[in-house]
Formats: structure tokens, C-alpha cells, sequence
């Protein structure tokens, strides 16, 4: 190669960057172009709006083992508190108010025959009697029962003998319970 030919090459090399050096500044110097500051701030924006994100769909991850999850929980719930018969209703008021020694004056049950999926909610209104503090122990067994019991309503109903207490419940059947 001969020295006219390196120089032609060097020369069309340093065409080529000062065109470059002048495009880059033509960028830099441009509306277009953004300031350090502003670049940072959208870059914090948009850290911002992933945390964001990030945060709404936390507690979708893993959604399919919590559905799972869930549905094994329903099932042994139904299967452990929700009966489907009087009978272990009946017992276990009897084995609550003989432990908490109060006497059930009378039972009554309203079934709702407007049932919910595979559920049929019964209203029980219940009297009791005997002392105070062994109704209060009557109730709060009733809540602590392994039959599903929601209490509704306790309204003192009075007695010559101790405290006659109204209490309106809810219990919920399974409707292909047997």
C-alpha cells in the first residue's frame, strides 16, 4: 500500500467520525434529547409504576394452588361442621346445655327451602334456662361447637327461676347430605 492510499484512508475515516461526532451532537443538542434530571425521573416514574404492578398482581401468583387450596378447605369444612340431619343438631345442643347446665325449654327449626347450591340454611330458635352465667357458657359452647352454628339474636325472654333466654340461630345443611 502506498502512502496516498493510507492517506485516502485515513481521511475517509476521519470524515466518517467527525459526521458521526456531529450527529451525535446535533442529538444531544436537539429538543428531542432529554436532560440527565429528566432522564432519571422517568426512569424512577417507571420503577414506580412496575413496584405498582408488581403489587397489583402479587397475589395472583400462585393462584392455581390457592384455588386448590381453597376448595380442599370448603370440602372439609362441609364435610366436618355442616351436618345433614337433625338428629346430630339435636345432640349437640343436649350435650352443650348439659355440660353448661341449663335447660333447653324448646327447640323449633325453619328450614329455608331457598337452598344455595348444594346448602339449605335452618333458623333454630331456642329457649333456655337456668342461671345467667350458664347460659352465657351455653352460648359461647354452642359457637365453639364442630356443628356449624351462627348466632343471630339473644333476647331475654325472663323466669321466676334463674334467666330464660330466646336465642335465634342458623345452621346450614348439606342438601345431599344423607
Amino acid at each position: 500500500m502506498t502512502i496516498r492510499a493510507i492517506k485516502r484512508l485515513v481521511t475517509a475515516i476521519l470524515v466518517v467520525l467527525v459526521v458521526i461526532d456531529l450527529a451525535a451532537l446535533g442529538v444531544l443538542l436537539s429538543p428531542y434529547a432529554k436532560s440527565p434530571q429528566a432522564r432519571a425521573a422517568d426512569l424512577r416514574a417507571l420503577q414506580n409504576e412496575f413496584k405498582d404492578r408488581e403489587t397489583e398482581l402479587g397475589g395472583a401468583v400462585g393462584m392455581d394452588k390457592k384455588l386448590a387450596n381453597a376448595r380442599a378447605d370448603i370440602t372439609n369444612f362441609y364435610d366436618q361442621r355442616l351436618s345433614g340431619q337433625y338428629s346430630l343438631i339435636d345432640a349437640s345442643l343436649d350435650k352443650a346445655a348439659t355440660a353448661n347446665g341449663v335447660q333447653l325449654l324448646t327447640v323449633n327449626y325453619k328450614p329455608d327451602k331457598k337452598s344455595v347450591e348444594d346448602l339449605e340454611k335452618v333458623a333454630i330458635d331456642i329457649t333456655i334456662s337456668g342461671p345467667y352465667v350458664n347460659d352465657v357458657k351455653f352460648i359461647n359452647a354452642m359457637e365453639r361447637d364442630k356443628v356449624f352454628f351462627v348466632i343471630d339474636s339473644v333476647s331475654l325472654v325472663g323466669s321466676q327461676h334463674g334467666v330464660q333466654l330466646l336465642v335465634r340461630a342458623e345452621t346450614y345443611f348439606r342438601t345431599g347430605a344423607a
